[in-house]
């Protein structure tokens, strides 16, 4: 089963798939709201959007395998790692690329999309 979250015309914010007790979440590149933060406020924007989008889904960071960061220069790098490094959870950094693309606006900064992955907790069968 496949779901969408705050589908656009051409877009969703989140897509979730669910496979028997396993999910994986998609979440689509995600911008800072307010584009007149510095780099690091702008990422600490997006982290904070995408933990809100993963626990959505039910989800959360440490369940992510897969990060993509776009960056406008590529001297902003260092302070969006600083940033992504404080947030991401400790000894469960996922496979990360980060690359350099120009932005559709230009006063965003940075974009980051994740994929998650998980299995469902089920409780165990109560006895009769």
């Amino acid at each position: 089963m496949t779901n969408h979250r705050d589908p656009w015309p051409n877009l969703s914010d989140v897509t979730i798939t669910t496979h028997g007790n396993s999910k994986v979440v998609f979440v689509g590149a995600q911008v800072a709201e307010n584009s007149a933060l510095d780099i690091a406020d702008q990422t600490s924007e997006v982290l904070g959007l995408i933990d809100r989008l993963l626990a959505h889904a039910g989800a959360r960071r440490e369940h992510i395998v897969s990060a993509q960061i776009s960056l406008v220069s590529a001297g902003d790098y260092a302070d969006v790692i600083a940033v992504w490094n404080a947030w991401v959870a400790p000894g469960l950094a996922p496979v990360r690329a980060t690359v350099g693309p120009k932005l559709i606006k230009n006063a965003h900064k940075v974009a980051i999309e994740v994929t998650a992955a998980f299995t469902l907790v089920r409780p165990p069968p109560t006895s009769k």
